[in-house]
């Protein structure tokens, strides 16, 4: 450690040599294959950048702010890394709607709702996304945008498995309510005995005040009753009332016996 002119001790050697691996490993990404193109980018030496790079050198507040945003990290990386953390690289436009996504898909975390669901196969194909990009991130040792990655995929999970669940509800649901209400089971073949015999009695016992009602009428002048109700209703005049305008005699009576 080094103190500086005004008695203060200045950040380790290692944490500065720490930052300049940082920027040296983030140069290369971007594209800057030499230190003189980097030079260029921030507008400083070739001495400045090889003294970052070396951690020989604190540079000002305003110099480390230019190289976080030349090197598309977040504000304050250069303090998070000199402290001891990792940089966090600037979120792009993909990553900031990544983040909108997750908090969307956690609001949405709760009863579906039919009316906002995304597509299963969408989904999935998110949560497909959102684990490689987390892998590939994790490969490069770019580990805030690895957890960003993860976050996703973890929403997307979960709601998938409660989207799953709903479907799986509702199947069921719609099996319930289609299938009929206290169906009658197939009757057994005594129950199937039982009703054919109690039809049969039905249709004979029909047919018997029919024979009774017919029976003594004349078929070529009267109707033939074939209602059982008609059955018991009392006989019209027959021939032989009509033609003598009077009852016939009762067979029992005295003219009848005689």
């Amino acid at each position: 450690m080094f103190p500086n002119d005004s008695g203060t001790i200045d950040h380790v050697t290692d944490d500065l040599k720490r930052l300049g691996n940082h920027v040296q490993t983030r140069r290369i990404e971007m594209g800057w294959s030499t230190r003189e193109k980097f030079a260029e980018q921030l507008s400083v030496s070739y001495r400045v950048v090889t003294d970052l790079e070396n951690g020989k050198r604190k540079l000002g507040k305003a110099t480390y702010r230019e190289v976080e945003s030349v090197l598309d990290w977040e504000t304050g990386s250069v303090d998070v890394v000199l402290s001891g953390g990792r940089p966090d690289p600037r979120p792009t436009r993909e990553d900031i709607e990544r983040r909108e996504r997750i908090s969307a898909l956690r609001y949405e975390d709760g009863p579906v709702r039919r009316s906002v669901q995304t597509p299963l196969d969408e989904r999935f194909e998110d949560l497909e996304q959102a684990t490689r990009r987390s892998l590939e991130y994790l490969a490069s040792r770019q580990y805030a945008p690895a957890r960003n990655e993860m976050d996703l995929a973890t929403s997307l999970t979960r709601v998938l498995s409660g989207e799953i669940t709903h479907l799986a509800e509702g199947d069921q649901d719609d099996l319930d309510t289609t299938a009929p209400q206290g169906a009658p089971r197939e009757a057994s073949q005594d129950q199937k005995t039982r009703d054919g015999v109690s039809t049969e009695q039905r249709d004979t016992d029909n047919v018997r005040p029919l024979k009774r009602g017919n029976q003594g009428r004349d078929f070529e002048t009267d109707p033939i009753i074939d209602e059982p109700a008609a059955a018991y209703d009392p006989p019209g005049p027959t021939d032989y009332d009509e033609f003598n305008g009077d009852e016939p005699p009762d067979p029992d009576g005295p003219e009848g016996g005689a």
